[in-house]
């Protein structure tokens, strides 16, 4: 038999510390915008504020949605010596952004990668509602936007594309069926949703950048 998935509402020093480098290395991969990675960066660490510590370190469990220490209440120091390494190196990451192109360099290769995952989880069957979208994604990433009013109109494209292939979900329910597929479904739902929200949060700011140049 096997185990329900679940999600394990408690945390520790060393959780909190690789997500922070997941959201900084998912920026790096182009799997998150720049605005992603600060929004989720500032909430992470605005919640690790409010959280009961002994003389300033972190017990070793929280309970992820109340906040309060888990029993029996203890500060270890592995967990504690984690954190801190990940935070030295979080810290020359976030440093080194300013520097950074307003479009990420592998923001083509992370839509690519994604997907990449919508493909896997069609187990094979390639609807040709997405053929459109795979040959704009190869394209785009042959000939890579050079300006901000190019990467707009390319991820307006892309995000129009994007949109229909979340029009498949419904329709694939209907055509597999069975519970064997649902992850398969939801994993190709989840795929597209990524692309239109990266797309629509690359688009923004690149209108906001280009003005009246689009």
């Amino acid at each position: 038999m096997y185990r329900d998935v679940g999600v394990a509402h408690r945390t520790s020093p060393t959780n909190m510390g690789m997500a922070l480098l997941a959201n900084l290395a998912a920026y790096d991969f182009g799997y998150l915008p720049l605005g992603g990675l600060i929004e989720r960066t500032a909430n992470t660490l605005r919640t690790m504020e409010r959280l009961e510590r002994y003389h300033g370190h972190f017990y070793n469990w929280y309970d992820t949605q109340s906040l309060q220490p888990l029993l029996p209440m203890y500060v270890s120091t592995v967990d504690s010596g984690n954190l801190g390494g990940h935070l030295l190196t979080l810290q020359p990451g976030l440093l080194a952004l300013p520097d950074q192109p307003i479009l990420a360099a592998r923001w083509l290769e992370g839509l690519v990668d994604t997907f990449g995952v919508l493909l896997e989880n069609t187990q094979g069957m390639t609807p040709h509602q997405l053929i459109p979208l795979q040959a704009a994604l190869e394209t785009a990433k042959t000939t890579r936007p050079t300006t901000l009013a190019a990467a707009k109109h390319c991820l307006e494209h892309l995000m129009a594309l994007a949109v229909g292939g979340n029009r498949l979900r419904g329709k694939l329910l209907q055509k597999i069926g069975g519970l064997r597929w649902c992850g398969s479904v939801g994993g190709i739902w989840m795929s597209c949703a990524c692309l239109c929200r990266m797309g629509r949060e690359m688009t923004l700011k690149a209108s906001r950048l280009c003005g009246n140049c689009c």
